[in-house]
């Protein structure tokens, strides 16, 4: 064999890769900053994030999931709309400091309590708010952790911590739905006071 024949499928190959590479974003398969998104916001606790949060999840036809949600070291809060083929989801949860435990005990209630809201489901749209008093180990892997989404779950993961007054919002290192994410993305910053107005007229709560 001549060497151009040897080398023409290798070329060929590159080419090709190279072509899906740029491709990527077209098809919502781009790839996303490693880097955690923070932004800086001043929420004085969790009572009062907690109340913005019902009320602008209700004027977005959020309905509150009523059964009760026991969790032993914080609090748990489960936000879904009902839709026919698609079913988008907001937990919010609290706890003095994220750990493992907490996180176990809190995908075991979540996972019941989706499995009552939408039965058979084709596919859902899951934005969680984990807000703790400082920032542990735990938290920042709950953040990093999330390497992807799949086609029937699209994920966004988001923490704050009051102790930091800092907001972070993890990036996935590969994005399946990247416009879905773009629509949670501005869902939460849409729901989530800023800065002026968790003090407005002083309305803060203890």
């Amino acid at each position: 064999l001549s060497t151009t024949a040897i080398f023409l499928p290798l070329i060929a190959m590159f080419v090709l890769g190279v072509i899906f590479i740029i491709l990527l974003p077209t098809f919502g398969m781009a790839k996303a900053s490693k880097n955690t998104d923070k932004v800086s916001i001043n929420y004085k606790n969790f009572v009062y994030l907690k109340k913005v949060l019902f009320e602008r999840l209700k004027e977005k036809n959020y309905k509150l999931y009523e059964t009760n949600l026991n969790i032993n070291t914080g609090e748990l809060c489960v936000f879904y709309q009902k839709r026919f083929w698609n079913i988008p989801v907001f937990v919010l949860a609290y706890t003095d400091e994220l750990t493992d435990s907490f996180l176990s005990e809190l995908n075991d209630i979540f996972k019941k309590s989706l499995t009552e809201i939408g039965g058979k489901i084709d596919r859902i749209s899951l934005s969680s708010l984990i807000c703790v008093n400082r920032v542990s180990p735990t938290f920042y892997k709950f953040l990093d952790d999330m390497a992807s989404t799949s086609i029937r779950e699209i994920e966004l993961r988001a923490g704050y911590s009051f102790g930091g007054k800092t907001l972070y919002v993890a990036e996935p290192k590969i994005d399946v739905g990247l416009v879905e994410r773009k629509k949670m993305k501005k869902l939460l910053f849409e729901i989530l006071p800023n800065q002026s107005d968790s003090t407005e007229n002083g309305i803060m709560c203890d």
